[in-house]
């Protein structure tokens, strides 16, 4: 990578009579994005430390794993101001969750309605999800290529965000505590079962 950048700089305790440390840092722009990588360098100690700097995402536990990939890059767009990409995404990620949950017929809208129907989803995410994907028809169908704000792409990560909580997070949760509960209740049981003895 070729470097683009350089900035030193020394770190004053608190009654600014001494350096503390001295900090050279350099900015690499990666070859095929263009996205900075920092390395910062210790004066006090050896060798750099790269600093991750660039396309951000966001875990999506419990979520499967085509569809956590693809709400992560649709964060990724965000962080990079690639806003009409994190909208598009969004909306991907809402129709391979309804196709996810065996709701493959129909338009995208009669999808949303039939997942409600099916109580997959409450009234609140049916009408975040609507909101979802009438900004993704926006994008993706438009014949005018006007500029997507950062709240609307924010917006619809949200939306996105609470789809997915709703329909696979939360439900995995509760699992697990469920799971944790009855398995407390039997070795509690098999304890004094055998204490019994």
């Amino acid at each position: 990578m070729d470097e683009v950048g350089r900035y030193q700089c020394q770190r004053w305790d608190e009654d600014y009579q001494q350096s503390m440390q001295s900090i050279d840092a350099h900015v690499f722009a990666c070859p095929n994005c263009d996205m900075p990588t920092i390395t910062a360098e210790n004066a006090d100690e050896d060798g750099y430390e790269e600093i991750a700097v660039g396309a951000a995402g966001k875990e999506f536990p419990d979520v499967p794993k085509h569809i956590a990939a693809t709400a992560t890059e649709a964060h990724r767009c965000h962080s990079i101001y690639a806003r009409r990409g994190s909208i598009v995404l969004a909306r991907a990620v809402l129709e391979a969750t309804c196709k996810d949950k065996g709701v493959t017929d129909g338009t995208l809208q009669a999808k949303i309605t039939t997942m409600h129907q099916r109580g997959l989803i409450p009234d609140l995410v049916r009408d975040e999800v609507t909101e979802l994907r009438h900004a993704g028809n926006a994008v993706a169908h438009s014949d005018d290529v006007e500029p997507v704000s950062e709240a609307e792409s924010a917006q619809s990560l949200s939306l996105m965000d609470d789809l997915l909580l709703d329909v696979y997070q939360r439900p995995a949760k509760v699992a697990r505590l469920k799971e944790a509960r009855e398995a407390a209740k039997e070795s509690s049981a098999k304890g004094e079962s055998q204490g019994a003895r």
